[in-house]
C-alpha cells in the first residue's frame, strides 16, 4: 500500500510539474504542495505527529531559506558593488569571508536548534528519514526539471 501510495506521489509530481504556470509564487506554492505531501508519505506521519510537525518544519524551513537564499544574495550583491571578485582588495575580501563563516556558523547553529525542537515532535529515526525524503524530494525534482529543460529533439 505504502508503496502505491508513493507511486502516486510522484506521478503527481511530474504531472504537475510539466503543468507549472510562469509564475513563480504559483509555481512555488506548487513545489511546496508536493513536497508536503512527499514528505508525510515517507516519514508515514501520524495525525498527531503532523499537527506538531509541520508549525516546527516550516519555521525552520523558512530560517534556512532565508540564511540560504537571502542571505548568500547580500553577500553577492555586496560583491558586485565592489566591483566584481576582482576588483576587490583584500581588505573587503577578508570582511566578505568572515561574513561567509559567520553564515556558516549561523546555518550550523540553526541545524542544531532545528533537531533539538523538532526531537521533542518525532523519534531521531524519522528526523534521519526526514532527512533522505528532503534529500530524494530535491533530487527528482532536479531531475524532472532537466528533463523538462532538454530539446525535444534530444528527449
Amino acid at each position: 500500500m505504502r508503496t502505491k501510495h508513493t507511486l502516486l506521489v510522484l506521478f503527481t509530481l511530474a504531472f504537475s510539474l510539466n503543468s507549472f504556470s510562469q509564475n513563480d509564487n504559483e509555481s512555488r506554492d506548487k513545489i511546496k504542495a508536493l513536497k508536503v505531501a512527499f514528505i508525510t508519505e515517507e516519514l508515514n506521519l501520524s495525525q498527531q505527529e503532523a499537527i506538531k510537525f509541520w508549525p516546527v518544519y516550516n519555521k525552520f524551513d523558512k530560517k534556512r531559506h532565508d540564511l540560504y537564499y537571502n542571505e548568500r544574495r547580500n553577500l553577492k550583491k555586496e560583491i558586485e558593488q565592489l566591483g566584481g571578485i576582482d576588483k576587490i582588495n583584500e581588505r573587503e575580501a577578508k570582511t566578505i569571508t568572515d561574513k561567509m563563516l559567520a553564515l556558516d556558523k549561523a546555518e550550523y547553529d540553526t541545524q542544531i536548534n532545528y533537531f533539538k525542537e523538532m526531537r521533542t515532535v518525532i523519534s531521531d529515526i524519522k528526523i534521519i528519514k526526514l532527512q533522505n525524503a528532503e534529500r530524494d524530494f530535491n533530487r527528482k525534482l532536479l531531475s524532472r526539471y532537466k528533463k523538462q529543460k532538454k530539446p525535444t529533439s534530444q528527449r
